[in-house]
C-alpha cells in the first residue's frame, strides 16, 4: 500500500479502519438503537403503509428475502416447478437474494418454461417494468419484487398493484436496519416477525413513513447532480427519472467508458469505502443515491472515480 495522500480536500489510500462508508442503502449508525420507550399509534402506523401499497392486506417480514419466501410457500411449488424471473432491463444480472430464495423451492428460468408455475418480476432498483398487467394471461400466480420500489409506484406504471404477492424491503429505502412486507389480496394471518422486532418497525416507520415524498425527491435530486458531474468523466446514466412514473432511483447506476475494467473498479470503490457493484451482464456499473447522500458524498464520488479515469490512462 503507497503513502496517504491528499486531493482536492480528500484523503486517499488509506487504512480501512479510516475510511468513510457510503452504503447502498440509507441506514448509517445515527439510527443504530431505537426508542424502545416511544409509545406508537400502532393503528396509524400500519394504516400508513397500507395507504401507501394500495390497500393491500399485508404482514410484516423480517426482510424481503422472508417476504420472498412465504410468497413461494403460499404458492405450493413443487421442486419439478419453475419460478420465471423478468426485469425491467431484461439483463442477466439478478441478485443472489432473489435466486437463493427461489432455489430453495423449485428452479428458475428467464423466459417462461413449460413447468412455470409462477411469475417473479423484478422491479430493478426502483424502475417499473411495463407490462405486469399483460402477465395475466397466462394465468400464473405473479409476485411483484418492490424492494427496491418502495416509492415508486404510481396510478400509469401501475408497480405493486397487479401481483398476487408484493414484496417490500424497509432497509433498501429508510434508514432501517431490517423489516420488509408481504403484500397480497390472499395474505391472512399474523405478521411473521416477534413482537420486539414488530415494535421495532412501527416505531421506526412512524418516524420515517411520513418523509415518502421528500425522501424520493432527495433521491431523484441526487441522481440528477451525479448524472450531471459525471458526464465530465465519460459517465451516462443507465436510467432515466424524468417523471415521477420513471420510479425513484434505488442506486445511481450508469453506463461506464469501454476502457474500464469495472471488476477493478469495484474493488477501487470499495477501497475508497463505497459500496457499490457491477450490473453483470453490461458494461454498467451502480453507486450510491440514497436521501443520505449529500454534496459532499457526491463530489467524492466523482473524485473516486476521476481518480480511477487516471488510473486507466483514460482522462476524458
Amino acid at each position: 500500500m503507497s503513502k496517504p495522500f491528499v486531493n482536492k480536500g480528500f484523503v486517499f489510500d488509506i487504512d480501512s479502519d479510516l475510511l468513510p462508508i457510503y452504503r447502498l442503502n440509507p441506514f448509517d449508525n445515527r439510527f443504530v438503537k431505537y426508542k424502545e420507550g416511544v409509545r406508537v399509534n400502532t393503528s396509524n402506523v400500519d394504516n400508513s403503509v397500507a395507504e401507501h401499497i394500495t390497500k393491500k392486506p399485508f404482514v410484516y417480514t423480517a426482510n424481503g428475502r422472508q417476504a420472498i419466501d412465504e410468497a413461494l410457500k403460499r404458492i405450493n411449488l413443487d421442486r419439478a416447478d419453475c419460478v420465471t424471473i423478468l426485469t425491467s432491463t431484461g439483463n442477466k444480472y439478478i441478485s443472489a437474494c432473489v435466486t437463493n430464495q427461489i432455489s430453495m423451492h423449485c428452479s428458475w428460468s428467464r423466459i417462461i418454461e413449460n413447468n412455470t408455475k409462477a411469475i417473479f418480476v423484478n422491479h430493478e432498483f426502483g424502475v417499473p417494468y411495463h407490462g405486469v398487467d399483460e402477465l395475466k394471461r397466462f394465468g400464473l400466480p405473479i409476485i411483484e419484487d418492490c424492494c427496491y420500489s418502495y416509492a415508486s409506484s404510481t396510478i400509469d406504471n401501475k408497480i405493486g398493484q397487479i401481483g398476487d404477492f408484493v414484496i417490500y424491503s424497509f432497509a433498501k429505502y429508510f434508514p432501517m436496519q431490517m423489516g420488509g412486507v408481504l403484500a397480497g389480496n390472499s395474505v391472512a394471518g399474523g405478521h411473521l416477525v416477534d413482537d420486539e422486532t414488530l415494535h421495532y418497525l412501527r416505531t421506526s416507520l412512524a418516524v420515517f413513513h411520513n418523509d415518502i415524498e421528500l425522501i424520493s425527491d432527495k433521491r431523484r435530486e441526487n441522481h440528477r447532480k451525479l448524472s450531471l458531474v459525471l458526464k465530465d468523466i465519460g459517465i451516462v446514466d443507465r436510467f432515466k427519472f424524468i417523471s415521477k412514473n420513471d420510479g425513484v432511483p434505488g442506486v445511481f447506476m450508469f453506463k461506464a467508458p469501454e476502457v474500464w475494467n469495472l471488476v477493478e473498479l469495484k474493488e477501487f470503490m470499495w477501497s475508497c469505502g463505497i459500496h457499490c457493484s457491477v450490473f453483470y451482464g453490461e458494461h454498467s456499473f451502480f453507486i450510491p443515491v440514497h436521501q443520505n447522500i449529500d454534496d459532499i458524498a457526491i463530489e467524492y464520488f466523482y473524485k473516486c472515480l476521476k481518480l480511477f479515469s487516471k488510473k486507466n490512462d483514460d482522462i476524458i
